[in-house]
């Protein structure tokens, strides 16, 4: 396959489950997805696979294997969207489990932001979109698991794995991720604003905040006009 420039791949997170068994499968699954819906875009498979980046040695089988996917999912579903470099690179060449969890979780969160510039979430959702469900619900009701935690024998030291090692250790350092938790349960987090301005953001949508704010701007407002009126104190 040859790379051209960079673009998104955009596929249902569903495409996800399974990845600890076959990663590369996951991956080309994702890349099948993206040439179809692109395909019925454009209505070229050249310019197609100009988009995806790659040029499919038996297109045709690739495009039927992409329908069968849509069939199968359609797009009114949580979907994810990463920069194809990233799957291309997933893909190359053998992975550990502790780096298909790290891709694993980089998806899930991505597929939580969606459009946002930041938002808030758990763990329990991180690793439901993970597996490649959209709920803790679902993702429990399937009763799946997730390979890399089955070495951990608690909950606690799964929590470690995925907040420290792959959350704080990896994606903050390796992956653009900016992460901010408060004291509450759960964490927010974002791509796309740097970890001042995170925080800033998360603290000021506090309610403590905006009760702060309401009661200085209450203040603000009875002193203005008890000295539009002339009135002391």
């Amino acid at each position: 396959m040859e790379k051209t420039k960079t673009s998104y791949l955009t596929f249902p997170i569903a495409i996800l489950q399974g990845a600890f068994t076959d990663i590369r499968n996951v991956c080309y699954n994702a890349m099948y997805y993206a040439f179809y819906v692109k395909y019925t875009e454009v209505e070229d498979v050249k310019e197609a696979e100009a988009f995806i980046g790659i040029e499919f040695n038996y297109a045709e089988q690739a495009l039927r294997h992409g329908k069968g996917l849509f069939d199968r999912h359609g797009q009114n579903c949580t979907m994810v969207s990463v920069n194809r470099d990233i799957v291309f690179e997933v893909c190359d060449k053998p992975r550990t489990e502790f780096e298909v969890a790290t891709f694993l979780a980089f998806c899930g969160l991505r597929s939580i932001l969606g459009t946002k510039a930041y938002t808030k979430t758990n763990n329990e959702h991180l690793m439901s979109r993970m597996a490649g469900y959209n709920t803790y619900r679902e993702f429990k009701e399937a009763k799946v698991k997730i390979p890399y935690f089955d070495n951990f024998a608690t909950p606690q030291k799964i929590r470690y794995q995925l907040t420290e090692k792959i959350i704080r250790q990896e994606l903050c350092l390796n992956w653009g991720l900016e992460y901010y938790s408060s004291r509450s349960r759960g964490f927010c987090f974002s791509f796309v604003i740097p970890h001042d301005k995170l925080v800033e953001a998360v603290e000021k949508n506090k309610k403590s905040y905006k009760l702060k704010e309401k009661k200085t701007s209450e203040k603000e407002a009875i002193r203005a006009v008890k000295k539009r009126l002339g009135i002391c104190g």
